[in-house]
């Protein structure tokens, strides 16, 4: 037999401003944990958005700020356009600003795209990932670079390179010492 979870969040959903909670990360994870178990939160329509302050300290002003305008229409749709385990295109339609959730592990080294443009990613419900995103249609773009890889790539190429330096100079002192021998 095949079960099917009726009650189970998208893995992508729209969450209007109004229904936000902001707390920054001196926050512990019990106190958003207690507030998650309250009998009045519903995680289909409310999040709890984990940042800097600074960050968190206004998030429809970020909005305004990282997204560009974009073409009016009806609704809030959420569509995934393409998933796979380094980038996530996701078509969303919203006709207020709103926080896309992602109900997939929040994990530092994603990055988040809102039409072309830099947009932040916050840590919403302890676990999943969330995108602030202006009132249209926007394409959002996440993709996956941690800093530890560029950190592996940039240390790799500098010993590249200081395997061919070391390979240079023993190649000019081997040609310079044959040069040296035969007078």
């Amino acid at each position: 037999k095949l079960y099917q979870n009726l009650d189970a969040l998208p893995r992508a959903f729209l969450v209007p401003l109004d229904r936000v909670t902001e707390v920054t990360q001196e926050t512990t994870d019990r106190e958003i944990l207690e507030r998650m178990q309250a009998p009045d939160f519903d995680p289909a329509t409310e999040a709890i958005l984990v940042g800097d302050a600074e960050h968190i300290a206004n998030i429809a002003a970020a909005i305004e700020a990282k997204s560009p305008p974009s073409e009016e229409e009806e609704g809030g749709r959420v569509q995934i356009r393409r998933y796979t385990a380094e980038q996530i295109e996701i078509e969303v339609n919203s006709q207020e600003p709103a926080i896309l959730l992602l109900t997939d592990a929040w994990y530092p080294g994603w990055q988040a795209l809102a039409n072309g443009r830099p947009v932040p990613i916050y840590r919403a419900d302890l676990l999943f990932r969330a995108v602030p995103v202006g009132p249209g249609v926007q394409h959002i773009t996440l993709t996956f670079r941690p800093l530890s890889l560029l950190v592996g790539l940039e240390l790799s190429g500098v010993a590249v390179i200081g395997l061919l330096l070391t390979l240079l100079s023993a190649t000019r002192s081997n040609s310079s010492q044959i040069l040296w021998d035969a007078d």
